[in-house]
């Protein structure tokens, strides 16, 4: 019989990731969204928020939520456009990532977790979607997403980075903290280089 054990804690506190409390704490956006080609990015949102609220929830304040997420992600220009995908035309990729994490943020949670979500987007989207994620992480929302080779400006908008090599930790600090780690006289340059 196979048997799994695991230690995962929040704030150092023990937590059961099976136990719905902790899992409305945490919301994920996969690299691929799953939005529905025929629905309007307003119906996404809104649908998601009419599934994950408590079923007290008004209608008035699924449409306030609603309007309030297009508006925050950018997206009130296209609210009404079809999501659209690879043989429907709708919304532009960058604009597809927002609706995704706006479905996600419906619940407010505390850990946002996204998995490449700059990942064939133009620099501008790229850009644009980051001071997204930096709006909701200044809400209070801890922000953790993966990404490669990420432009210039776009690193320059992080906070906080953790960068792995072959499944090691390499760095992990504050983004200023990184140029003065790599330059230290006592790092080999072969590993230096490696790492850039």
């Amino acid at each position: 019989a196979l048997s799994v054990q695991a230690d995962i804690r929040l704030n150092k506190y023990r937590v059961d990731p099976t136990n719905i409390n902790v899992r409305k704490l945490i919301a994920f956006v996969a690299q691929e969204d799953s939005l529905q080609v025929t629905a309007t990015a307003r119906e996404a949102i809104y649908f998601s928020a009419k599934l994950r609220l408590p079923r007290s929830t008004t209608e008035k304040e699924l449409e306030t939520l609603t309007t309030r997420m297009l508006t925050e992600l950018g997206l009130l220009d296209c609210a009404d456009t079809k999501v659209g995908g690879h043989l429907k035309k709708g919304i532009s990729g960058g604009e597809r990532k927002r609706a995704a994490i706006g479905v996600e943020l419906v619940v407010k949670p505390n850990l946002l977790f996204l998995d490449e979500p700059t990942s064939g987007l133009d620099s501008f989207s790229a850009v644009r979607l980051c001071q997204v994620l930096k709006k909701v992480a200044n809400a209070g929302a801890t922000v953790l997403f993966t990404t490669h080779q990420p432009s210039s400006s776009l690193f320059a908008s992080f906070d906080r980075l953790i960068l792995l090599h072959k499944v090691r930790v390499m760095f992990q600090g504050p983004v200023e903290g990184v140029s003065s780690y790599f330059r230290r006289p006592w790092l080999p340059q072969s590993t230096a280089l490696q790492t850039c």
